[in-house]
This record gives structure tokens, sequence and C-alpha cells, in this order.
């Protein structure tokens, strides 16, 4: 078990950033982390790049009784290879910023020669996890599962060298936004939100999003 993954089982510990989305996401999933890297650039978002395991998409229950050996052999051999399976995820933590409505967060990297700039389609992972929490009154958390397409497709992962950003801003379901720019931001991104602690009703959600 790896620390973030071992602090998530802390109950009586408040959370954030990869602790947060293991206890909170990925265990509910049947998911678990097998490394973890810290991410320099972002270490004051909780930037960590993790290789995610358990994609078994095959119910182990889902072999009938009347399938032949040779068959139940094949599907044995699939979940294995399913649950074998890996996926790099980047993981963050927005921060609340004192003027501006959301959470702002960082998304780049450091090239060998010393440059930065955005993540390329090329080299990014294939999920960017990030999670929101805000305290107050009426206190809400949950997190925006981001797969690479989407995140090309809407400016934030360059392609090709062209494009990309080196952070932005998300906005929550409970982000009161104006109309213009960030309510259009808002409305695509909220697509992809997923409120934590998962209820009976996310779980479906969830399990889409990241593609499982």
């Amino acid at each position: 078990m790896t620390h973030a993954a071992q602090a998530a089982h802390d109950e009586g510990e408040t959370v954030s950033g990869l602790a947060l989305v293991v206890r909170e996401l990925f265990s509910p999933l049947g998911l678990a982390v097998v490394s973890e890297v810290v991410e320099p650039e972002s270490a004051e978002y909780d930037g960590m790049l993790v290789s995610v395991s358990g994609l078994d998409r095959l119910d182990p229950e889902g072999v009938r009784p009347s399938d032949t050996p040779e068959a139940i052999t094949h599907a044995q051999a699939q979940a294995q290879a399913q649950a074998q399976a890996q996926a790099q995820v980047r993981v963050r933590s927005g921060k609340i910023t004192p003027t501006k409505v959301g959470l702002f967060v960082t998304h780049w990297r450091r090239s060998a020669d010393g440059t930065t700039g955005p993540f390329d389609a090329d080299d990014s992972a294939d999920t960017l996890l990030v999670t929101a929490a805000e305290d107050g009154p009426h206190p809400a958390r949950g997190v925006f599962v981001f797969d690479r397409a989407s995140l090309v497709s809407h400016g934030i992962v360059a392609r090709d060298g062209r494009g990309g950003k080196r952070g932005f801003r998300v906005y929550p379901p409970w982000s009161l936004t104006a109309p213009g720019q960030a309510a259009r931001t808002q409305r695509w991104q909220v697509e992809h939100f997923v409120p934590l602690p998962l209820g009976d009703g996310d779980l479906g959600r969830a399990r889409r999003l990241l593609g499982l």
C-alpha cells in the first residue's frame, strides 16, 4: 500500500488530494494505487502522478453455468488481464482564491532543458482528477474527472505542441458564476464532476467518467 493510500484509511484525519481520491473514489470502485510520484512543479496543489490498477470490467459472477470450459477459461484470462491493467492518472487539489469564483489548479511540465509548458496530448496522463472542497455553513466536496480527449478539446492540454494551458479554473456545481466565460466553462466541467463521498447514484457515473 502506498503512503497516500495508507493515509486514506485514517478516518479521523481530514484528507485532500490523492488521499481523498483513494478513500472516496478509488476504494468504492475497487481501484488501487500501485505507484505514486510527486510532481514538484504542482506540489502546492498536491500534484501527483499515479498508476492505478484494478480495471476489471468483467464481473466474476458473469460466467454463466452453461459456458463451456473454454469460454470460462477465456473469461477468467480476460478478467485477469484487465485486473492487471494500469492507467496513468494525474491528481491535483483545486485551491480557492480570494477574488475569483471557483478554484485554481496548475497543470504544467518542465522539460529536460528547463523550459516549462503545458502538457501535450502525447505525454499527458490518461485522466486528470481535480478535487474541489469548500467549507462554510454548507460544506461540499467532489472531484472532476477529466479524460485526455476532453482536456485537448477544451484547450487545456496541447496538441502537437500548440495551445494548452499551464493552469486553469474549475467551477463545481455550487460555484455561482455570472453569465459569460466562467458560466460556459462551468457547463462543460460539471459534466465531469462527481460529488464525494459517492452516493449510490454516483457509482455508475464515476465508472463511466473513468472509462471503466
